[in-house]
């Protein structure tokens, strides 16, 4: 099962409508960002065409997306590779698998500072 399916799960249990969008590569995000911004980012770290970590540092560079909260969503698990996450601007790392509970936290959390 893929993230936007977690999220359309998740979004259920919350009782929220939420437009989810999903992207075969780092580019294909990027570009999007010229019609819309998003309340909350989901990011591979390991996204083709750029990583994740590129588009995580080009994002909290700039001023018009910074204070959108990104998150990592990877299977890259060892202390070091959270922390470099961490090093790139995410706000959150979570790492696959993941439990259905701790998405909706995060959304709860997440969404919540995006709308204050």
């Amino acid at each position: 099962m893929v993230l936007g399916s977690h999220l359309e799960l998740a979004s259920d249990s919350l009782d929220i409508d939420m437009e989810i969008n999903s992207y075969r590569d780092g580019q294909q995000f990027l570009d999007s960002l010229v019609d819309k911004k998003p309340d909350l980012i989901f990011l591979d770290r390991m996204m083709p065409d750029p990583s994740g970590d590129e588009i995580c540092r080009r994002l909290k560079s700039n001023e018009k997306y910074r204070q959108i909260p990104l998150i990592f969503v990877s299977a890259m698990a060892m202390q070091q590779q959270i922390d470099s996450g961490y090093q790139a601007g995410c706000d959150y790392y979570l790492t696959k698998p993941f439990s259905h509970e701790d998405l909706v936290e995060l959304l709860k959390k997440y969404l919540k500072l995006a709308n204050d």
